[in-house]
C-alpha cells in the first residue's frame, strides 16, 4: 500500500513534531466531494493522528499542559480549528488539518464545550451576559 507522508514546514515547528501519514486511499477519501466520505476520513485520520504518543508528547512538551481556552490543566489535545471545518464545502486544504499550528493542549471540559466550533465562540458563549 503506498503511504504519504506530510511534512508541516512552517516556521517555528519543533524538529520533534512527527510527519503525518496516511495510505493513498485515505487522501483520495479526504479529497471527496461527497460530504460524508471527506468527514468520516477526516475524522479518523485526525483522530489516529493526535492519540500518537510522540504528538501528545511534542504538543504538551512545547505548548504546556494549560488549557488555550480556559486556562486549566490540559488533558487532550484538540485541533484549534475544527475538523469539520475542512469537510465543509469550503474545503480547506486537508494537509493543514494535522499541522503543529492547528493542534494545542486543551482540557476534557472545553474540549467537550467546544465540540465543532471554534474556540472563540465557546469562550464567548460561556462568558456572554446571562439573559433575564
Amino acid at each position: 500500500m503506498q503511504m504519504i507522508r506530510h511534512r508541516d514546514n512552517s516556521e517555528g515547528v519543533p524538529d520533534d513534531f512527527p510527519d503525518w501519514v496516511f495510505s493513498y486511499w485515505t487522501k483520495q477519501k479526504m479529497q471527496s466531494r461527497d460530504w460524508k466520505t471527506r468527514m468520516k476520513a477526516l475524522r479518523s485520520a485526525a483522530s489516529a493522528f493526535i492519540a500518537k504518543e510522540t504528538v501528545r508528547n511534542c504538543i504538551f512538551s512545547h505548548k504546556g499542559h494549560r488549557c488555550y481556552i480556559c486556562g486549566r490543566e490540559a488533558n487532550q489535545i484538540d485541533h484549534r480549528i475544527p475538523v469539520s471545518q475542512f469537510s465543509s464545502d469550503e474545503f480547506l486544504d486537508y494537509r493543514d488539518l494535522n499541522n503543529y499550528d492547528n493542534l494545542f493542549p486543551v482540557c476534557g471540559e472545553c474540549n467537550i464545550h467546544k465540540a465543532g466550533r471554534l474556540e472563540i465562540a465557546v469562550h464567548r458563549a460561556e462568558h456572554a451576559a446571562p439573559r433575564l
